[in-house]
Parts: C-alpha cells; sequence; structure tokens
C-alpha cells in the first residue's frame, strides 16, 4: 500500500534526486540524480555506505538484482552501468 509517507530525509546529493531502488531484503537503498552521482545506504539509519560516478549525463533509473549483489543503473548518456 502506498501511503505518501516520508521514509527518510538526507541531505546526501547536491541535486534533485531522479531514481532511488530498495536492495531486495531492504536493508540498503540506492538514490542517483542529477549530480551524476550514485549513492548506496543503509535503511533506515541512513547512513551513506558507498558512492559511485560513471554516467556523463544524469542518472534516470536504478534497479537491483534479486539478490541484491549487483545495481543497474541508465543514464541520459544512453548507457547501462553494472
Amino acid at each position: 500500500m502506498v501511503s505518501g509517507k516520508s521514509l527518510l530525509s538526507h541531505k546526501g546529493h547536491t541535486s534533485q534526486i531522479l531514481a532511488a531502488s530498495f536492495s531486495p531484503d531492504g536493508k540498503r537503498f540506492a538514490t542517483a540524480g542529477s549530480d551524476l552521482f550514485i549513492k548506496i545506504w543503509e535503511y533506515p539509519q541512513g547512513e551513506e555506505l558507498g558512492k559511485l560516478k560513471g554516467h556523463k549525463k544524469p542518472v534516470t533509473t536504478l534497479a537491483f538484482s534479486p539478490d541484491g549483489k549487483l545495481l543497474a543503473s541508465g543514464s541520459q548518456d544512453n548507457q547501462i552501468f553494472l
């Protein structure tokens, strides 16, 4: 059920967040956006676990693999990274 309730508020990106994805186990989530960074977070603590950069344009989609070991990212640069 979608409640619209805010799950976490943080200031980890320097611009708008365009994509977010929870890991299958619900213990981590990833965010990405206009600042070209992908960040991995611990949930619900909100601690940043890592930061990735590789895309040359804003990241618009993220998805964890079913086992949670891989994270796919897609960007306006027409590339997909794992």
